[in-house]
């Protein structure tokens, strides 16, 4: 009876243990997430800093839609409305819209947001943009080691891979780099989980094992 129990126990322990590695590594679990920084205020907002080196301002709320001139970093914009995803903002007497993702209130006093990054560069990487539908090489380089967060997800498959860069003043630079100088964190969290949960396996295993054996030489 003892035996059974502590396998029973231990089976339960494996299948925990491999749970968490499941949703790890399940198609669910994508690299991919919003581009929203995650931003919450109690207050009307009535003006906003652009955070980004620059942003696209929109004709409709939609990123596909007519991009109808660009504002740059630190310049402040109106705000007459606003939807989950975008502020609606007046310019030259005009209405057009922009990212929420790269404004900041102008009522917080902090007018720094840290990105969330979740991948960092593996080589001095070179910065690239798209422009008419071209990725274009820049003067720029991100170096070694410094922390990103993946814009789009990760496809190992693709040459690029579009980034969010942050810089020590809090501008945000939104661009591409080759997929061979980026490194998801999530692929290095699976690795140690793969590592640690097959170690805990094989443990457990041969602890079940040496128990067993010991308890059926005493019954014989």
């Amino acid at each position: 009876m003892r035996s059974k129990l502590f396998f029973v126990a231990s089976l339960c322990l494996c299948v925990s243990l491999l749970l968490p590695m499941f949703f790890v590594c399940s198609p669910l679990a994508s690299l991919s997430e919003p581009k929203q920084i995650s931003q919450t205020f109690s207050q009307e907002i009535t003006k906003v800093k652009v955070i980004s080196n620059k942003i696209s301002a929109f004709k409709l709320a939609d990123e596909n839609s007519e991009i109808m001139t660009t504002f740059y970093y630190g310049q402040i914009l109106e705000v007459i409305n606003q939807n989950e995803n975008f502020y609606e903002i007046l310019f030259n007497n005009t209405n057009a819209f922009v990212l929420k993702a790269y404004c900041i209130s102008c009522d917080i006093k902090n007018q720094t947001i840290y990105i969330k990054t979740d991948a960092k560069i593996l080589e001095k990487a070179q910065v690239y943009i798209l422009q008419n539908g071209e990725i274009i090489s820049q003067e720029m380089f991100i170096e070694k080691d410094h922390k990103v967060k993946l814009t789009n997800g990760y496809d190992e498959k693709q040459e690029f891979t579009q980034i969010t860069y942050q810089y020590e003043n809090g501008e945000i630079l939104n661009c591409y780099v080759k997929t061979i100088n980026v490194l998801p964190d999530s692929i290095t969290e699976r690795s140690l989980v793969a590592i640690m949960i097959i170690i805990v396996c094989i443990s457990i295993f041969l602890i079940l094992y040496s128990f067993i054996k010991g308890k059926k030489k005493k019954q014989a």
